[in-house]
C-alpha cells in the first residue's frame, strides 16, 4: 500500500477537497465527491450518448 510522505500529506491537506489524510488513505469532502460524481455522469452520457461534454476543471482547483 502506498504511503504518503509528509511533503505529500502537506500538500493535499492543502487541498480544499481533502478532508482528511493519513499516511495510508485520502478522504475527500462531500462536496468534491458530489461534484466528481455529476462530471462523471456527463463524462459517460456524453461518450455514450453524445451530450455535452462534460466540464472537470473543478479538480484542478
Amino acid at each position: 500500500m502506498k504511503e504518503y510522505t509528509a511533503r505529500e500529506m502537506k500538500l493535499l491537506k492543502a487541498n480544499p477537497y481533502t478532508f482528511k489524510v493519513t499516511k495510508n488513505k485520502l478522504y475527500f469532502t462531500i462536496e468534491f465527491k458530489e461534484t466528481f460524481w455529476t462530471a462523471y455522469q456527463a463524462f459517460v452520457n456524453f461518450f455514450c450518448h453524445d451530450e455535452i461534454p462534460p466540464d472537470f476543471s473543478f479538480l484542478y482547483g
